[in-house]
């Protein structure tokens, strides 16, 4: 949810950037990723598109701390979660923490913006219509990074509250740590204005494991599920295609499992949270996205097909 920016961009920078030598467009990118090439920009031409590399993880909360997160008039549709992921214990939610790097992101395979990375605290399964159904991603925070003046515009734009930070490692979706456990991966985000003694606002730490704990429907529906921060404003239609090259054979999605703590307020308001032994995914996504879409208009979305979208689960009662 950060990318509204880049329609004015592409309207009114394309054709400088399409004009400009290699060399200088090359220059003016800070962050050089280690992420593969975006495969899809020329496959739409007229929409954005880019990849999202990184790791998507699940923290099981309290449904009752989920509840007071979410803003009140909004249902949760607690059936739609729970048919999916019929082994997390029914008084728990779904947090779902991405932590990734944007990568490519540009307009008919042309670059409009340098490389940015986020980390979103992401709130599945919101009944933002009332209509039992459709469900849809509410979120309040979006750490990005501070040297991206169009996305921070961008998500200013939903009224998602931006947080600007630097990130270690800078310009990638993860490193590895040094000594330590066999491929152990950590990313790291501190606000903008800290001093060099600050701790982190957000840690992550994981190694891969053998089996994913949690279904892989689940990362394809909540990656897909529109995002809102205030739905009369819109929502952000981000569509995450796992069935490329990227996220494929040789490519796809590795288990982790690992640690999170995130500091107040971005997830609770008024304590540090910190999370162990959470399991998710780590994963590159080629995606197609669509900005401020009139949210009503995503009433029963649920998928696109060949693979690349969740499915929609019908659930009967708010909660």
């Amino acid at each position: 949810m950060a990318k509204f920016s880049l329609i004015v961009a592409a309207l009114s920078v394309l054709s400088v950037i399409k004009a400009a030598p290699l060399q200088e467009r090359q220059s003016n990118t800070t962050i050089v990723s280690e992420s593969a090439p975006n495969p899809i920009g020329t496959l739409y031409p007229t929409g954005i598109t880019g990849t999202l590399n990184g790791t998507i993880v699940v923290v099981p909360i309290p449904y009752t701390l989920a509840r007071s997160l979410i803003p009140e008039k909004f249902g949760i549709l607690k059936e739609a979660y729970q048919s999916i992921l019929p082994a997390l214990p029914k008084d728990q939610y779904p947090l779902i923490i991405r932590s990734v790097i944007d990568h490519d992101v540009g307009l008919n395979g042309v670059n409009l913006i340098p490389d940015f990375q986020t980390v979103h605290v992401s709130y599945p399964f919101v009944d933002l219509l009332g209509d039992g159904y459709s469900s849809f991603s509410f979120q309040e925070y979006l750490i990005i990074s501070a040297d991206n003046p169009f996305t921070i515009g961008g998500v200013a734009a939903y009224k998602t509250i931006p947080v600007p930070a630097t990130f270690r490692p800078n310009g990638q979706a993860y490193a590895f740590t040094p000594n330590g456990k066999r491929g152990e991966i950590y990313y790291d985000a501190y606000a903008a204005n800290a001093s060099s003694n600050d701790p982190p606002i957000v840690t992550t730490k994981f190694t891969p494991q053998g089996h994913l704990r949690w279904p892989m429907e689940l990362f394809v529906n909540v990656t897909n599920q529109p995002a809102f921060t205030d739905g009369d404003v819109g929502c952000d239609n981000q569509i995450m295609m796992f069935n490329t090259t990227l996220s494929t054979g040789m490519n796809r999605p590795v288990p982790i499992v690992g640690d999170i703590t995130i500091k107040a307020p971005f997830f609770q308001k008024d304590r540090d949270s910190q999370y162990l032994g959470v399991a998710g995914i780590k994963v590159d996504v080629a995606f197609l996205e669509n900005n401020l879409v009139l949210c009503k208009s995503m009433k029963g979305y649920h998928g696109t097909g060949s693979g690349d979208r969740g499915t929609g689960i019908p659930t009967r009662t708010h909660y």
